[in-house]
């Protein structure tokens, strides 16, 4: 009979109380978390979720959250794709949290943008071609940066290695900035 492994997630919330920290755990199967100076251990990792497996013993750890950015995209070039990489993943699915242009060099208030999981704007679509509010591009300012509306955020699992970061209408001058794609690892 094959031995199956339930994973179990410890939730450790840290409240600091005098300089101390006050730890609830909630552990299922098992397992222990420590406090080390004002950071809060399970398992050896300090973030993240800590998997066990259903003897309590320690089957690994997952990042809580990844950021992956594709630096200097050309928002003057209308109908293109930049691909980006998602490697390493930690799992083989994972869901998309938030997608955020920042580092402008310029208004790119004319130009659109969108997220799909193959170029021309194909396959399955992380967030419709929308336009773009960064007017901005010093920090500590309003409209320095923007988090994409999302199709299906709390609905889809993805499992593509790269996604294409598509630009629909060009903005017409000279303008770049990063997009950031901020993902979860689910399993």
């Amino acid at each position: 009979m094959k031995k199956f492994f339930q994973r179990y997630y410890i939730a450790v919330v840290a409240s600091f109380l005098l300089g101390s920290i006050a730890l609830s755990q909630q552990i299922g199967g098992g397992g222990q978390a420590v406090t080390a100076g004002n950071v809060v251990t399970a398992c050896g990792a300090s973030s993240g979720q800590i998997l066990f497996d259903n003897a309590g013993s320690c089957a690994g750890t997952v990042p809580a959250r990844i950021r992956y950015c594709a630096t200097t995209i050309n928002f003057n070039a209308g109908t293109s794709d930049t691909a980006l990489s998602l490697a390493p993943l930690p799992t083989t699915r994972y869901s998309i949290d938030a997608v955020r242009i920042t580092n402008a060099s310029a208004s790119l208030s004319t130009a659109t943008i969108g997220v799909f999981t193959a170029t021309g704007g194909g396959g399955q679509t992380i967030a419709a071609n929308q336009a773009i509010t960064v007017t901005a591009t010093a920090t500590d300012t309003v409209n320095n940066t923007m988090a994409l509306t999302l199709t299906n955020q709390n609905t889809e699992a993805y499992n593509d290695a790269t996604l294409q970061i598509r630009i629909g209408t060009a903005q017409g001058s000279a303008a770049t900035g990063d997009v950031c794609i901020t993902t979860i690892p689910l399993t």
